[in-house]
């Protein structure tokens, strides 16, 4: 399985997905804890989506890998798949993922980068880094 870019349409899509829940379902939020770091030129972003929980990601500019282990729904373009198990996963550049945990999952998302510190590293693969939750309380002081 490989993660692919998206059409503006389905991106579209996605962003008004993720508009809705917040218009509509913010008082039913989740915290997401997030787990980031760079060790030895990788920055490593993890998160633990709890069962029953939907996430959906930031845009993402540039290729990565994901390693999913849990058991989830994840869409595909205009399909779905599920993932159960532990998978590795390239993931290409362009797009924005929807994930849905059936049970606790945990998805690591992993790149090569020259930066050092984790707020830059946020920068390189996502315009929307201020959207991030890792952003969230600098977002709030604004």
């Amino acid at each position: 399985m490989t993660l692919l870019p998206l059409t503006p349409e389905q991106n579209n899509l996605l962003c008004d997905m993720a508009i809705y829940a917040v218009e509509h379902l913010g008082d039913r939020e989740v915290d997401i804890p997030i787990e980031h770091f760079i060790h030895e030129g990788v920055y490593y972003r993890t998160c633990k989506v709890p069962k029953d929980t939907v996430i959906i990601g930031a845009f993402v500019k540039i290729p990565t890998t994901v390693i999913v282990s849990g058991d989830c729904y994840v869409t595909l373009g205009n399909t779905v798949g599920r993932l159960e198990g532990y998978n590795v996963i390239k993931a290409e550049a362009g797009r924005r993922q929807a994930f849905r945990a059936v049970e606790d999952t945990y998805i690591t998302m992993c790149f090569k980068t020259e930066s050092t510190d984790v707020k830059e590293a946020e920068k390189e693969f996502t315009d929307e880094w201020m959207l991030l939750t890792t952003n969230r309380e600098e977002l709030l002081k604004v």
